[in-house]
């Protein structure tokens, strides 16, 4: 998997990505010369009973999104997300999704004013609540409990019985929220790496000098990826599959727009 998991890195970090991330079955930590891989958290579902749920104190709204809306929906939802762990950036393609799954969606308001967002996709087992989102300035003082609260009521009042979620342990606030309100960890979805790559880029800088020194310092113009342009903003994180025998692995790019990768099931 090492071989794999470098040749992979190294296109996408000549590609312009400034982190990344390995997740998968069967990953195991990594020390090598050039190739560092540390583990960093894990997605987990947790569970509860729409049951004897705790009282709320009020003083905020929960909104349903009109057809309209899905401009300042999807702007909110970014503001939201955008220095959460494992977050992506929502786009037109995720409002389709959630048309298509049915979800229910909207906004989270206090004195009418839009300050978070949340998502629930409908299930034949137990629904999802699949985001739940308060802008900074919202949160701290009970707003996330209150909106957990009153969507869990929601649910409720539709008839089912228990819900669950999909968190990072890597999100400590949330996650202790969650097991505040009575959520309990049943599995582990998936285990996230991060591949450390200071030594390879240290190594390429070498190579780059070396190379240098032996052209007279002559500069060869030629295209320069438009991935680079995107190293100082948080974007859409990218997942491309790394698929073997044993399992399925993905790395998730961060901070730019490299090509998808996709590596020879030979490789592994």
């Amino acid at each position: 998997m090492a071989g794999a998991l470098w040749e992979g890195a190294e296109a996408l970090l000549t590609s312009g990505a400034s982190e990344i991330f390995v997740t998968g079955t069967g990953i195991t930590p990594v020390e090598e010369k050039w190739l560092h891989l540390t583990k960093e958290h894990d997605l987990v579902w947790m569970e509860r009973s729409l049951h004897h749920l705790p009282a709320g104190r009020g003083g905020m709204t929960l909104r349903p999104m009109e057809q309209a809306e899905g401009g300042t929906f999807l702007a909110l939802y970014n503001e939201c997300f955008f220095d959460v762990p494992n977050s992506v950036t929502y786009t037109r393609n995720d409002l389709e999704r959630m048309a298509e799954e049915r979800c229910m969606a909207g906004f989270v308001e206090c004195n009418h004013i839009p300050v978070g967002i949340y998502e629930l996709k409908p299930e034949e087992d137990m629904p999802e609540i699949r985001s739940v989102g308060l802008v900074k300035t919202a949160r701290g003082n009970g707003m996330g409990r209150e909106m957990m609260i009153q969507l869990m009521e929601r649910l409720h009042v539709q008839g089912n019985r228990r819900c669950k979620l999909l968190v990072s342990t890597a999100n400590e606030p949330a996650y202790r929220l969650y097991a505040s309100l009575g959520f309990q960890k049943k599995r582990v979805e998936s285990k996230w790496y991060r591949l450390r790559t200071e030594e390879w880029l240290k190594k390429k800088e070498q190579i780059a000098q070396r190379k240098k020194t032996e052209t007279g310092g002559k500069k060869r113009l030629g295209h320069m990826p438009e991935a680079l342009l995107f190293w100082k903003r948080k974007l859409t994180s990218l997942c491309a599959p790394l698929t073997h025998a044993g399992g399925s692995h993905r790395l998730q790019i961060q901070g730019g727009f490299p090509p998808a990768l996709r590596i020879p099931t030979g490789l592994l």
